[in-house]
């Protein structure tokens, strides 16, 4: 899904892939990718060229039937979602207002690439009345925690550290846009924009290599430019300014999440790929 951004990562590791991978790739008789843009254009590039014949795209993939959107139940069971929801936001002493924008990624040096520095600053500039939740845990929380502060953002930012999966399939399903902000190429595809479009949510993402081919640009969501703090901003802008537009994206997104990567036909795929080699 992404490769590690630790300060000098590749220099570490670099000496054991010259002499390693060639021999593996040269044995290796498929090479699973999650897009033909990535493999083409991302860090498999020299590889896809050197043995085209052996790249087969598979996607990663989601279980629809768990990540979903609302759906309507018995009466008891909207008395304890509605029980475990305020005991949440009690306990994690939630500001809520506005649009709901959710950020899932890990809050280390290894993940810097997820780009949430600039989903910060884009919030700066965000002229719809928007709250924040994050979702992740790291030794950088400290850090962001204080850019939070510095930008003025402590009443609209929510540091919800690690939760459960039930916790985290109801984040999505209470946010109304999912933003993966990343910065470069380490971000490989995103599995958060799959299970947000599974839980029928809109998303905004990077245009980068691999990302660019999750989903399509206007009809489950935005791509806005790498690094572009003004071009994010605007892209949340248009969206939370546009219910039907939002709605639309949603029932889109969860259209595209059944249809390409519901885990069962990504399983199916698997196995059909392994079964064509015996």
């Amino acid at each position: 899904m992404d490769t590690p951004a630790l300060p000098g990562f590749k220099k570490v590791l670099a000496l054991p892939s010259r002499l390693i991978l060639p021999r593996l790739i040269k044995k290796a008789e498929k090479i699973i990718v999650s897009s033909q843009d990535y493999a083409d254009n991302g860090n498999l590039a020299k590889i896809a060229k050197l043995y085209p014949e052996k790249i087969k795209v598979i996607p990663f993939g989601v279980e629809t039937d768990v990540f979903r959107p609302k759906i309507k139940t018995d009466n008891s069971k909207v008395v304890n979602q509605a029980a475990a929801l305020v005991n949440f936001v009690t306990r994690h002493f939630i500001k809520r207002g506005g649009h709901t924008l959710l950020f899932i990624g890990g809050l280390d040096q290894a993940h810097y690439f997820k780009g949430l520095s600039l989903l910060l600053k884009s919030m700066k500039l965000i002229t719809s009345t928007v709250t924040l939740n994050i979702i992740g845990t790291g030794e950088l929380k400290n850090q962001y925690e204080k850019e939070v502060k510095s930008l003025g953002l402590s009443n609209r930012v929510n540091f919800l550290g690690k939760v459960s999966e039930d916790e985290l399939i109801r984040q999505y399903q209470n946010a109304d846009l999912l933003i993966l902000p990343s910065i470069n190429e380490h971000e490989a595809f995103g599995l958060v924009l799959i299970e947000a479009m599974a839980c029928g949510v809109p998303v905004i993402a990077s245009r980068l290599p691999g990302v660019r081919s999750v989903f399509e640009d206007g009809k489950q969501g935005y791509f806005c430019e790498p690094g572009n703090v003004r071009d994010l901003a605007e892209k949340i802008d248009q969206l939370c300014r546009d219910e039907n537009k939002r709605q639309a994206m949603g029932q889109a997104a969860r259209i595209l999440a059944k249809d390409k990567y519901d885990w069962e036909k990504i399983a199916d795929q698997i196995l059909d790929e392994f079964s064509n080699n015996r």
